[in-house]
């Protein structure tokens, strides 16, 4: 009986040998020797569903690095489709939406007098516009599908921002192309059963524009996460 296992000929390696023989259906970067010391793609491909644990009590402040990591959220609402529901939103939720886009057109990002409506205009429609990266997408889902689906979908759109990131390109989520959905189904011939819901802008970061240098603030972990102690 021979063993067919390889000895690994680095440290590097050792770490995901085993994953292409255990998980033949894997995808070529969970073995590649570029990745492999990567930790998001590492911990993409090694991830899975666990059904069974151990009786071990988690350390609280693992929640607290990871709740605070998650704050950094990809999105940020925004779209032509956004005023006609205005009225029906928190009014703490519109008061942060308004300073979200004072930041964004404000000093710290775009830079645009408020007085200016052309330049605003001008900034807004870079939206639609895809910021003239080379790879624009459109995210859709089939109207079929439930809306818990959406989450499903939010998921894989994360882990996509994710690898990307991992790999020097810079992503921005667009939710205001969606607003014209039906523009996009007949621009891009999608069927009537696709809901278009949002873009994704994917290319390499210029890091000297100003706008790029902007970071919004987070809530506080205690501000979107409650305990509830036995």
């Amino acid at each position: 009986m021979s063993d067919t296992t390889t000895k690994p000929s680095s440290q590097s390696h050792a770490e995901i040998t085993a994953l292409p023989t255990r998980h033949p259906s894997l995808c070529p970067p969970c073995s590649d020797p570029r990745y492999i010391s990567n930790s998001v793609t590492k911990l993409i491909c090694q991830r899975h569903s666990v059904r069974a644990f151990l009786p071990k009590p988690i350390d609280p402040q693992i929640f607290e690095e990871v709740l605070c990591l998650s704050r950094r959220r990809w999105w940020n609402r925004s779209g032509v489709e956004k005023r006609r529901v205005r009225h029906l939103y928190p009014k703490p939720i519109d008061i942060i939406e308004v300073k979200w886009g004072m930041l964004l057109y404000g000093s710290e990002g775009y830079n645009v007098d408020r007085n200016d409506k052309k330049a605003l205009e001008h900034a807004r429609l870079r939206n639609y516009e895809f910021f003239d990266v080379p790879v624009g997408t459109i995210i859709s889902m089939h109207s079929s599908l439930a809306p818990v689906d959406t989450m499903i979908l939010g998921m894989y759109l994360q882990t996509l921002c994710l690898l990307l990131a991992e790999r020097g390109l810079g992503t921005c989520i667009a939710v205001s192309v969606v607003g014209y959905s039906e523009v996009l189904r007949k621009g891009l011939g999608l069927g009537g059963n696709m809901v278009p819901l949002t873009g994704l802008v994917i290319g390499w970061e210029d890091e000297k524009e100003h706008v790029n240098w902007l970071r919004i603030k987070r809530d506080a972990r205690r501000e979107c996460v409650s305990f509830v102690d036995e």
